[in-house]
């Protein structure tokens, strides 16, 4: 028994030895507190821990992961271990990936010094891992560097015991899990002094070896080692080899292996196997995710059902569409690109480079059965953020492209690009195969690589066994494209006959390998254009082919526009099966005479459909039709839009039978003005069929949209006021309509998407977010989203619109006057950016959520929200009535400015004022309701007149707000109400206090079917979440209204609630769909949710049961 405690003793004892005696250490970090500091056992002195960080298992204990960008251990000068003649560091390591250059594990820079670009940055002592894994040791002995580094890579993902020895007897040696791996017979001593330790980092700025490219080679980041790090020590002797392995004997892990290679997304499984688009945001790993300000709608994902299949646009990505295969395979494609020699001096202009989506931005512009619209935008930019071609003005815009993907439910897209420039010389189209970590090229693509056909049905393998040829020779005029991944759905491309397909140049490949590879993108946030990589240790791509520069298929469009189109997708029927689709599209079978009431628009190639427009205002009546298909124009999944059908559902008869839901998709797109139908059908023809759509009779409940005028709308949105040339494509705007009001919201670029209330013709109410530094000049101090005049950074997307309820993600940067970002944050590289979230209702009331995410400097400055009365031009201040502006509290009590009556400020301001209201000659008057407990409303600038000549800004009132650093994020969030309404003060109070205290939700459903998540002040709505053991279930609450807590027009969302439209009961009496209450349904990565919104107010208690239909 004795004799067993001795041996527990001596295994422990060389993790717990006193910190004293000559054998003790003199640094010890053991990464066992969870606080913010990493405690030296020895001297018990913290430091604080920076950037990205969290703990794991380690060794012993925990360990601490280091995320390859940003974290940072630094321990002052005058408190590092005084080292000179010898010494001894070690420590525990587990890479996740290797380092872009030599990153740090323990690094101490000469004194004085400070961090540096330099090529001759030195080093004091360095102990670390560069590029291809292997440990490297630097002295500064004597004034002249020594040096070794190990043959052998150490393991990825896996535990490894490191350790650097010196004396001036034995010279400098490495040991790896207790074996001597490299040495140098060097002597002398350690140069004098030394500066700061840094733990996980190197003190020199380096740029990533295998750079392609000088740009690359010039901008130097930081080398931050990447995984876990456990037991970091130094001592100030040398420790033998036999001291030496009898550690790592004693103290090896159990699990040799605790991380796994990261994974980007692909959907493979993803379980949501119902076509269609939903927004998202996707996950390669805690450490990178946590570096992005973004919110839960940053990427798109599109499931197809039957197809096990999926398109993603991901920020990670920059987001490029992506299709993924059954098994996770993943094939991208290139952005415009500028090449040949007029391009930046920083490298290549593309979306590669915009590695922090600045300016790239997607949006579902449409999502129905039939199909899906997503667009992409983006600038040609370089690795250092320049526009291409932008000028030092404020007019001038530079290089931008608009993508626009129209995604069937049979797998296929088109993508047709538009691009913005005065000089065509770019790429438009390259293969791209990416790479998972953890996986060669060869892992993911055969080498008989790609297969070329032409609508013969000729085709040809291209084989990559060798370095292949550049040109595609056979077969003759192909136009059809199939990668060979390894897996069952395979990406192909349909191409116009004028292409120009050629194979990447196989100058790109390095000896002993068969594809092209580069790991700099995706996912990538190191500013770099080209880095070749032999190592799967990061995200990576592969390019196979082009096919459309200097082409006849790029058209010009105007003098300063150029457009190609293109058809994607995936298949498992091999390139044979692919040859009726592309003669579709590429030779579609001419329409034949319509029926009386409809125009014939043509087949748009960009939409792989046949547009019909409808030229009857009112009443839909049946469209009849025959496609003149043969052999060399067969009909292929055809689709039609019908612009102006209305919102009545279709019946679609081909050849006289009626089609079944099994081939046919319908779907609507609605518009300012009219809703068009989409028309989908699975069906293939070699000779001529006829068509006929009529309006559905006795279509089933709920089927038939019933939205009027209320909804969120894509558009088009010229005030008059702004002269600029904007480089944008298709309806960039958004525009929230009303069935009850004629009030709208506008999010338009003349306001760089801040929103707009519309009160009436000529009159816009802004509600903006502003940010200024206190104790900064003026001129330096001032960031707002609306001086970012040309939307460079700022958009606006729907992301949910229902009959009950739409809401709009606007993203912007607060930009000074010259449209310069914050400054960035030394560690993330990241500017201040800001997400705002708006939810409407059809009471024409919405909810606004406002995400600060801090990246620079929190001292000395302010953000708050402004409002602003716009006028356009040829309008006075005749539309304000006496009464101007008024405030109010929650008890009714309320005070008013007037400018009529010469007044420069509030007599008095009632306490805790929470609401403000403008009066102006109109039907309804803007307001503004927030919680009185983040701060206050105070008069901005009084003016003598309201003065708005030639359309000028008038700032009335900010809220301001304090900013409280967060967890790593940096983020702030407040919430508030706006709207506008025709009422009184007491009537606005009573809205404040419905959601200021809201009535208390008690669930009456039995069992555990659902789950009350509270009320949610940013969407000024109840959460349940209905994933149970009964998600199928009714549900029925009980809402406590009361005078202090009033209900007033209330929302819930029901979350994971599924496709079943339902049947409100209110009090037990049966409610009217459209009249009493309105129902939504959204999509999202989870499943679907049901949000219902009641037009009722009332101060007594209510029951609420929702039956599914």
């Amino acid at each position: 028994m004795y004799r067993f405690l001795i041996l527990i003793l001596f295994q422990i004892l060389p993790l717990t030895l006193p910190c004293e005696g000559g054998a003790a250490p003199r640094l010890w970090y053991k990464f066992e507190s969870s606080s913010g500091y990493v405690k030296d056992a020895c001297t018990g002195r913290q430091e604080p821990i920076e950037g990205y960080y969290r703990y794991e298992e380690g060794v012993y204990g925990k360990a601490i992961v280091f995320d390859g960008q940003t974290t940072k251990i630094l321990c002052e000068a005058k408190y590092a271990p005084k080292l000179a003649d010898a010494f001894t560091i070690d420590a525990w390591i587990a890479p996740q990936t290797y380092s872009w250059n030599w990153a740090g594990i323990v690094s101490q820079k000469p004194a004085p010094a400070s961090d540096s670009n330099d090529e001759g940055c030195q080093s004091r002592l360095f102990l670390g891992i560069n590029h291809e894994g292997r440990i490297g040791f630097r002295l500064n002995l004597g004034g002249e560097e020594q040096s070794c580094a190990t043959k052998q890579p150490v393991d990825l993902l896996k535990w490894v015991h490191i350790a650097a020895v010196y004396s001036p007897q034995s010279g400098m040696k490495l040991y790896i899990d207790g074996k001597l791996a490299a040495e140098n017979a060097a002597d002398g001593r350690l140069s004098a002094g030394g500066g700061d330790l840094l733990v996980g980092q190197n003190h020199c700025r380096m740029s990533p070896v295998q750079s392609e490219r000088e740009a690359s080679d010039r901008l130097k980041s930081r080398m931050v080692f990447d995984g876990l790090l456990d037991e970091v020590r130094i001592f100030d002797y040398d420790l033998t080899e036999a001291q030496i392995k009898a550690y790592y004997s004693r103290s090896k892990p159990d699990v040799k292996q605790p991380l796994q290679y990261r994974q980007m997304p692909s959907g493979a499984n993803s379980g949501n196997n119902k076509f269609g688009a939903f927004y998202t945001t996707l996950s390669y790993s805690p450490e990178w995710d946590a570096h992005w300000p973004i919110g839960p709608y940053a990427d798109i994902v599109v499931a197809f059902d039957k197809h096990p299949a999926e398109m993603l646009f991901w920020h990670g990505t920059g987001y490029g569409a992506v299709w993924s295969s059954e098994n996770g395979r993943l094939m991208a494609d290139q952005s415009l690109e500028r090449v040949g020699g007029d391009k930046s001096p920083w490298g290549c202009s593309e979306h590669m480079s915009d590695k922090q989506c600045r300016y790239s931005h997607v949006r579902l512009i449409a999502n129905s059965d039939a199909r899906a619209v997503v667009h992409w935008r983006y600038a040609i930019s370089d690795i250092k953020y320049n526009i291409f071609g932008m000028e030092d003005n404020d007019q001038s815009f530079g290089e931008w492209a608009d993508e626009y993907y129209y995604i069937y439910p049979d797998a296929a897209a088109t993508r047709h690009q538009k691009l913005w420039t005065d000089h065509l010389r770019h790429e438009w189209q390259e293969t791209i195969a990416l790479n998972q970590p953890g996986t060669a090229p060869e892992d993911n693509i055969e080498l008989d690589a790609m297969v070329f056909a032409n609508l013969k049905g000729e085709s040809c393998v291209y084989s990559w066994r060798k370095r292949p040829d550049r040109k595609v020779s056979k077969p003759e005029d192909s136009v059809i494209q199939l990668v060979n991944l390894k897996s069952c759905y395979k990406p192909f491309i349909i191409f116009p006959p004028e292409n120009n397909l050629k194979l990447f140049s196989p100058d790109a490949i390095v000896e002993g390998q068969h594809f092209p590879w580069w790991n700099h993108w995706p996912a990538a946030q190191i500013p770099n254009d080209g880095r070749r990589t032999q190592i799967p240790d990061r995200p990576s791509h592969s390019s196979l082919s082009q096919s459309l520069e200097d082409s006849d298929a790029i058209k010009q469009t105007s003098e300063n526009t150029f457009e190609a189109v293109t058809l994607t997708g995936m298949t498992n029927q091999g390139v044979e099966g692919l040859v009726p689709l592309a003669k579709s599209w590429n030779n579609p079978p001419v329409i034949g005479q319509l029926s009386d009431g409809f125009k014939n628009e043509g087949y748009s190639r960009k939409q792989r459909a046949y547009i019909i427009q409808s030229l009857k205002e009112s009443q839909t009546s049946t469209l009849e039709f025959t496609l003149a298909a043969n052999k060399d124009r067969p009909v292929f999944n055809p689709a039609f839009l019908i612009r102006g059908w209305g919102a009545e559902e279709a019946v679609v008869h081909c050849n006289g039978k009626k089609l079944g839901s099994s081939v046919l998709r319908t779907g609507f797109e609605p518009h300012p003005g009219r809703t068009d139908l989409v028309v989908w059908v699975e069906k293939e023809f070699r000779s001529s069929v006829q068509f006929e759509i009529e309006p559905a009779k006795n279509e089933a409940p709920g089927s038939c949209p019933k939205r009027k005028n209320f909804g969120a709308f894509y558009t088009k949105i010229d005030s008059g006021q702004n002269e600029m040339s904007w480089p944008v494509s298709g309806e960039p705007d958004v525009e929230i309509l009303f069935d009850n009001s004629a009030s709208r919201f506008i999010f338009c670029r003349e306001n760089s998407f801040v929103p707009a209330f519309s009160v009436k013709e000529g009159l816009w109410y802004i509600n903006a977010f502003m940010q200024e530094g206190l104790n900064q000049k003026p001129a330096e101090s001032f960031y707002s989203p609306l001086l970012d005049k040309r939307c460079l950074y700022s958009r606006a997307r729907v992301i949910e619109d229902s009959d009950a309820r739409v809401a709009v993600h606007v993203r912007h940067a607060p930009v000074d006057e010259d449209s310069l970002l914050t400054e960035a944050n030394p560690l993330t590289g990241w500017s201040d950016w800001v997400d705002e979230y708006y939810t409407f209702y059809p009471d024409s009331i919405g909810a606004r959520k406002v995400v600060f995410h801090c990246r620079s400097s929190l001292s000395g400055r302010r953000v708050y929200q402004a409002g602003i009365l716009q006028n356009l031009p040829q309008k006075d201040e005749s539309d304000f009535q006496d009464g101007s502006f008024m405030l109010a509290n929650l008890k009714g009590q309320s005070a008013q400015f007037k400018w009529a009556a010469g007044q420069k400020d509030f007599e008095s301001i009632p306490e805790r004022a929470f609401l403000q209201a403008f009066n102006v000659n109109n039907e309804a008057s803007p307001f503004i309701i927030a919680d009185p407990e983040k701060g206050e409303f105070a008069f901005h600038h009084p003016p003598e007149q309201p003065g708005f000549e030639d359309g000028a800004f008038s700032s009335l009132i900010w809220q301001p707000h304090e900013i409280r650093e967060g967890s790593n994020t940096w983020s702030n969030t407040w919430s508030m109400l706006f709207g506008a309404a025709n009422c009184s003060s007491d009537e606005l109070a009573r809205l404040g206090r419905s959601w200021l205290n809201a009535p208390k939700l008690e669930i009456v459903s039995t069992g555990r079917a659902h789950q009350n998540e509270g009320y949610d002040p940013s969407q000024r709505a109840y959460i349940i979440d209905c994933r149970s053991d009964k998600p199928e279930s009714d549900f029925c609450c009980k809402l406590l209204g009361s005078k202090e807590s009033p209900i007033f027009n209330p929302a819930l969302v029901l979350k994971n609630w599924g496709t079943d439209n339902a049947q409100l009961w209110l009090d037990n009496q049966k409610m009217e769909e459209g009249k009493d209450y309105r129902l939504g349904h959204q999509r999202n990565k989870e499943g679907n949710n049901l949000t219902v919104w009641l037009d009722i107010a009332s101060f007594k208690e209510i029951e609420i049961k929702l039956k599914r239909l």
